[in-house]
């Protein structure tokens, strides 16, 4: 049992031992390598082109991840900022999909979830600033906490709204949806759907 659980450790920790398991079974995966001299990020572009991810080889929450890289500059802003996490580094292909959390215990599967990108749905009246606060409202209402947190109003928020062409005070469309961020990470706000539940 501490053999199969270290094993799981191991897979979880170092994020390029998953794929070649992944490959081992012909399940699709973002094809992807390790390096540590930037140029090999280069040498990977060269073959399988835009968009990519590049990422440490360690760690977690998004944390030192760069994505979606689209161009040489991003690439080598992403490639050499990397490092400042791991020496050792991963670059793969950028995979648009559905991205679930399966919780396991001992027992088996205890749930499945669908974790979202923090968003906001427009009404055609309110701001995104005040949409994001009636959001925020809502969780605290539904004692959401610490499944999701609050959508924060930060640098990084505004940053994604200015690549969108909008800001904290745009009206969106009625039923327009307006994502906050590309990352799915807890500190940003994401929104999770339980898929699964077992008791």
């Amino acid at each position: 049992m501490i053999i199969i659980r270290l094993k799981c450790v191991v897979l979880v920790v170092r994020k390029n031992k998953p794929d070649w398991h992944l490959q081992k079974t012909h399940y699709p995966y973002a094809k992807g390598r390790t390096f540590i001299n930037p140029y090999s990020a280069f040498q990977f572009y060269q073959q399988y082109g835009f968009p990519l991810v590049i990422k440490p080889n360690v760690g977690g929450f998004s944390r030192g991840a760069y994505f979606p890289i689209e161009n040489k500059a991003q690439l080598a802003k992403a490639s050499i900022g990397v490092k400042k996490w791991w020496s050792n580094s991963i670059i793969e292909e950028y995979l648009l999909g559905k991205n679930y959390r399966v919780v396991m215990t001992k027992f088996g599967v205890m749930s499945v979830l669908r974790r979202y990108p923090p968003f906001v749905i427009g009404d055609g009246l309110q701001t995104i600033d005040h949409l994001i606060d009636i959001e925020n409202q809502l969780r605290k209402q539904k004692q959401l906490a610490p499944i999701t947190r609050p959508i924060p109003k930060n640098n990084a928020i505004k940053k994604h709204l200015k690549q969108q062409k909008m800001h904290l005070s745009t009206v969106p469309k009625s039923n327009q949806k307006v994502y906050l961020h590309h990352k799915i990470s807890l500190k940003l706000g994401s929104s999770v759907e339980v898929i699964d539940k077992r008791n």
